[in-house]
């Protein structure tokens, strides 16, 4: 067995939720298979059943183009891919979709191209790598891992650094988003550092459009204190708790003893394994008596702020894929120094009552936010921010 993607890249987050492995048969059960009206169903479905047999109390299913290995306890799966091995290296691989077909897949030139670009960028590709599949995941984002270590590789072959200096970080992670924003969102396809094969992006361009809502947000952050905030925003849990004496985190250890407040805020991370698979939108309709309704995110758009008094109507945009075995969660997290004084900070996770939307008003000032999170199958496979920005 081989272990591929992410990890077998060196790229991988820490804790990460999937582990894809090839798994090396040899080249007459291909062609055992390959006589079979529906061949590549019927060989994930043998290796399914399979692995039933020795593991029945595990949840082992065909996706696809692997036999996923769910182990639940242990917060991570296993993606295994029957591989066979071709004479230059690569292998091909089954996949059932659109009436099946034998794919080809090439990790080893892949896993030298990314040791290599890491010894040469001293140590910022792995470390970009890392930042770039935190973001995705904080901000929902079907993301590639191929496609990331390759945008990543390609950034920096024009970026290169001189040193691994840390203290260079927010620049880069700016300069990176702002690139990412740079692609075109019409492209059909990118091609693999390493092995050249086509890399598709399943998201239609999402990451384009936040990378550059991303490179904006930290460009226009002055203060250390905004800089701290963007980055909250963008890398959620993950930046906040490695926080330890930032502006920010100074600010509301004093409103916590000044005001005698509690701060329960929940994480989704503590909850689920997060494996962003779907797509999801939040948006708000706004209301008031006397008024006409409009949007949150037109408002968000045009950098207007958003008046109190109003009443906030949050929905998801659902997308076609989200049926019934799917659970929605959402988390309402008020901020700034009046939520402290007023004991409002709210953030616990609450599972959705079934119209997928969730009433709130605009009660006070603050740089607030609303996020959404689409569970199945006990994984977070989508979620969404959106900011509610309160002011006079």
């Amino acid at each position: 067995m081989i272990v591929v993607g992410s990890v077998g890249r060196g790229t991988a987050v820490a804790q990460t939720s999937d582990i894809d492995v090839l798994y090396d048969l040899p080249s007459d059960i291909k062609k055992q298979y390959s006589d079979h009206q529906h061949g590549q169903t019927d060989l994930l479905q043998d290796i399914r059943n399979t692995l039933l047999e020795r593991f029945p109390q595990t949840t082992i299913k065909g996706d696809g183009q692997a036999v996923v290995i769910d182990f639940s306890s242990k917060r991570f799966t296993i993606d295994l891919v029957p591989a066979f091995a071709n004479t230059d290296g690569s292998f091909d691989y089954p996949d059932t979709h659109d009436g099946g077909s034998w794919k080809r897949t090439d990790p080893f030139p892949e896993q030298k191209a990314c040791a290599r670009m890491e010894e040469e960028s001293f140590g910022w590709f792995v470390r970009l790598c890392n930042s770039t599949r935190a973001w995705a995941d904080a901000q929902g984002i079907s993301f590639s891992g191929l496609l990331i270590d390759t945008l990543v590789n390609n950034y920096l072959n024009g970026h290169m650094p001189k040193s691994a200096a840390f203290d260079e970080t927010y620049t880069m992670l700016q300069e990176l988003f702002s690139y990412f924003g740079r692609q075109n969102q019409q492209q059909s396809f990118w091609h693999a550092l390493g092995s050249n094969q086509q890399i598709r992006d399943k998201g239609k361009g999402k990451f384009i459009r936040k990378a550059s809502k991303a490179a904006d947000k930290l460009e226009q952050a002055e203060s250390e204190e905004e800089r701290e905030d963007a980055l909250s925003d963008l890398f959620g849990k993950l930046f906040t708790s490695s926080i330890v004496d930032g502006e920010s985190k100074r600010h509301q250890s004093n409103w916590l003893r000044d005001y005698r407040c509690s701060d329960q805020e929940e994480f989704i991370e503590d909850r689920f394994p997060i494996r962003i698979s779907m797509d999801v939108y939040i948006d708000c309709k706004i209301t008031q008596n006397g008024f006409r309704p409009f949007f949150l995110s037109g408002l968000l758009r045009e950098r207007m702020p958003l008046r109190r008094d109003k009443q906030l109507r949050f929905f998801i945009q659902k997308p076609t894929e989200m049926d019934q075995s799917c659970v929605v969660y959402w988390k309402i997290r008020n901020r700034g120094e009046e939520a402290y004084r007023r004991n409002m900070l709210r953030g616990q996770i609450i599972k959705d009552e079934g119209k997928h939307e969730r009433i709130e008003h605009s009660n006070f000032n603050g740089n607030h936010f609303v996020e959404c999170y689409v569970v199945r199958d006990g994984i977070c496979i989508g979620r969404d921010r959106i900011i509610v920005p309160i002011s006079e």
